[in-house]
């Protein structure tokens, strides 16, 4: 990621900055799915202790 930022500041290129941007829209809808999956887990075992 660092390698990604620092290759798309010293070519200032509009082309690299779109890429960068969508790889990391990509990474933080991942995470956010992973999150939601985890947060409903911990829901249901919650629901589920007597």
């Amino acid at each position: 990621m660092a390698s990604a930022l620092f290759k798309t500041k010293r070519a200032k290129s509009k082309v690299e900055l779109g890429k960068l941007y969508e790889a990391v829209s990509e990474l933080r809808a991942a995470w956010e799915t992973i999150a939601g999956k985890e947060q409903g887990v911990a829901n249901l075992a919650i629901d589920q202790t007597p």
